[in-house]
């Protein structure tokens, strides 16, 4: 499954693997522990061998600024009335936002 359709498939199957888990099982502890099941960690065996460390120590900062964004979503949740559309739509803005101002300002360094 070395190839672009393999891991097509492999990445759509775990998505929709999880999506049905969360939504069926009713205990959602359960389900939250299938909706976070890392997909990046397990994505570093498609990644070449020189470019691994770097990969990974990337996916550990990104990690970091998804847990900012997962926290401002569920604050918004817990803390106002916005609609689960817009606290995700404000938190993807701010985990991108992080994400760009790494990437445009302090990767370089």
């Amino acid at each position: 499954m070395d190839n672009i359709l393999g891991k097509f498939l492999i990445g759509g199957l775990t998505l929709s693997g999880i999506t049905y888990l969360s939504n069926n099982i009713q205990n959602t502890v359960v389900a939250s522990m299938f909706a976070t099941m890392p997909l990046a960690m397990p994505s570093t065996i498609f990644i070449n061998d020189n470019k691994v460390k770097k990969y990974s120590k990337h996916i550990l900062l990104f990690d970091f600024f998804l847990l900012i964004s997962t926290f401002q979503n569920w604050a918004l949740l817990e803390y106002t009335s916005l609609n689960k559309y817009k606290t995700v739509s404000l938190s993807m803005i701010t985990f991108f936002t992080l994400v760009y101002i790494y990437y445009k300002f302090i990767h370089k360094l």
